[in-house]
């Protein structure tokens, strides 16, 4: 029975040795994985709507003035005027992530696909086709077949962001106005 009991006693010490360790290495590790995160994150910004500097919103702050739809998971505004959002829909599968910038023109001047679950590829090129488009033509680029759920998720997608945008806009410059 000593045996047993000494047992237990040495395996619970070693979990708990290595869970401080772990613990030590996560606090450690952090920093450094969020870092690299946030630089990320700025890089795939810069990306979709180039040569300027983002501030990410708070949907909190827009609360009873604009929806923001639940595809959205963030938004950011550029000193240029323009926003980038990060939605997530479902195309052919769930989990299509995309960057969607919006210059101040409210024209698309990119989008890149952060994560997708689809099957054949097709929306990471399909985003090209959208540059330049505006919510009332963006309904114009055709979907690719084969991927059509793929495609017209994108595009509703780049919709939502490009409706977004303009309902920013105003508040955004009333915002930066007042101070």
């Amino acid at each position: 029975m000593k045996t047993y009991v000494k047992s237990i006693a040495v395996l619970a010490s070693i979990c708990l040795v290595l869970a401080a360790l772990l613990g030590l290495v996560n606090m450690l590790t952090q920093p450094v994985i969020e870092d690299a995160e946030n630089r990320k994150v700025q890089a795939a910004l810069a990306e979709v709507l180039p040569d300027t500097a983002f501030e990410k919103l708070s949907f909190v702050d827009y609360e009873g003035t604009v929806e923001f739809p639940s595809s959205v998971l963030e938004a950011y505004s550029a000193d240029n005027g323009g926003f980038v959002f990060k939605l997530d829909v479902k195309g052919y599968s769930t989990g299509l992530v995309l960057l969607v910038g919006v210059n101040a023109e409210g024209r698309v001047s990119g989008s890149k696909v952060i994560s997708s679950n689809e099957t054949n590829g097709a929306e990471n090129g399909y985003g090209d086709n959208l540059v330049g488009k505006t919510s009332d033509t963006v309904n114009s680029v055709a979907t690719v077949s084969g991927s059509t759920l793929t495609t017209t998720a994108y595009k509703n997608a780049v919709k939502t962001a490009l409706d977004l945008a303009a309902a920013l806009k105003p508040l955004i410059t009333v915002k930066g106005a007042n101070g």
